[in-house]
């Protein structure tokens, strides 16, 4: 078992003797969850969809946009599909992303905990997790509101000085005071599943007991992590858009290019073909990216000095 030491922590994920592929499968398997979820969605989005694309039909040959009444008269003709379109969206997508997450949370705490190999399932270990990432989700939402005071206060005291320029400063300063408590948060609910996986119980406030004395290191962690992740999926994406840009080059040329053109465009086989491979590359940084993120709490759960098992090491109990 590694020690609690911030390199451990940041690397726990490769210095943890990962069976063979488990990066690679994990990050794949998360490409292929996405496509279902992608795939749910353009299904119940559909009326949507179709809305937006009958209004980029409206233009006429000239090139010249639909007039506003136009536009509206689209969207208030299909109110009752898109009404619908929403709330299912909401009462299919939130569970099935939720259930997704939990399984392959679940596989990722019982590597780190059980020294499990990689293994996709919906079992009791899942919907223990969905209730804990239901939990924690609901948490994170009512602490983003209430980090909103500490934030407008900073923001009050350098705009109070009457200086614009303090007052973008003051901005600037909220902001990373909320970011900075949303972390904290993070770090300290960082071993719940973690712990759920040990115990075979739904465990989440005891995440903040075993991250006490630790949560620094586990703050510093994850927000290197989410650096790098944000500067590698900002590239991505930037390469992305040129990529895509580029097969555009005789619209964006003409002064005003015609709807019918720009969807024809759209649907042609190297665009399509472009976007998808960015996509999954997207997808694919994300859930390698999930890999990281979750070894800090499962770290500070093998550390714990009041953890069960009568101080044996987690992985042997499940041999």
């Amino acid at each position: 078992m590694l020690d609690f030491k911030f390199s451990n922590t940041l690397l726990h994920f490769p210095r943890s003797d990962a069976p063979g592929g488990f990066f690679w499968k994990y990050g794949l398997s998360y490409v292929l969850a996405g496509v279902l979820i992608g795939g749910v969605s353009l299904l119940i989005l559909r009326p949507i969809i179709e809305a937006y694309i009958e209004m980029f039909a409206l233009a006429n040959e000239g090139g010249e946009a639909a007039s506003e009444e136009a536009i509206n008269a689209i969207f208030v003709d299909r109110l009752d599909s898109i009404t619908r379109s929403s709330l299912l969206l909401m009462a299919v997508l939130l569970p099935l992303a939720l259930a997704v997450w939990a399984v392959f949370e679940a596989c990722l705490q019982r590597h780190y905990i059980r020294k499990d190999r990689f293994r996709l399932r919906f079992g009791n270990d899942e919907g223990r997790l969905m209730a804990v990432g239901l939990v924690v989700a609901i948490l994170y939402t009512l602490l983003s509101f209430l980090g909103l005071i500490p934030m407008m206060i900073v923001v009050g005291i350098f705009a109070s000085s009457g200086n614009e320029f303090m007052a973008v400063i003051g901005v600037i300063v909220g902001y990373f005071v909320l970011f900075a408590i949303l972390l904290w948060y993070g770090a300290r609910i960082s071993a719940a599943t973690a712990l759920t996986i040990r115990d075979e119980r739904i465990k989440i406030f005891e995440s903040f007991r075993v991250t006490k004395g630790r949560t620094l290191r586990i703050m510093g962690a994850l927000l290197i992590i989410w650096v790098l992740y944000y500067i590698i999926q900002t590239i991505i994406y930037a390469s992305g858009i040129f990529a895509v840009m580029a097969q555009f080059g005789d619209l964006i040329a003409s002064d005003t290019p015609e709807a019918s053109e720009v969807m024809a465009q759209l649907q042609a086989p190297g665009v399509i073909g472009t976007i998808a491979a960015f996509m999954t590359v997207l997808v694919f940084t994300y859930g390698v990216t999930l890999i990281f993120l979750g070894g800090p709490g499962a770290l500070a759960t093998l550390n714990d000095p009041d953890r069960a098992f009568d101080g044996t090491d987690p992985a042997d109990v499940f041999d």
